[in-house]
């Protein structure tokens, strides 16, 4: 099992971030290749 996590970011076509998040993926190695499984993903916060 392999988990992998991270950061994302979104920049619209000006290349201004409109939002950010991290996300996590489960993967499991199901003959001779890893499948991801599980995956997760949340935007954060906006400033209010």
């Amino acid at each position: 099992v392999v988990t992998e996590v991270g950061k994302t970011t979104v920049k619209d076509a000006a290349g201004k971030v409109v939002s950010t998040g991290k996300y996590m993926g489960i993967f499991e190695k199901r003959d001779g290749k890893f499948i991801c499984i599980r995956d997760i993903n949340n935007e954060d916060q906006k400033d209010k």
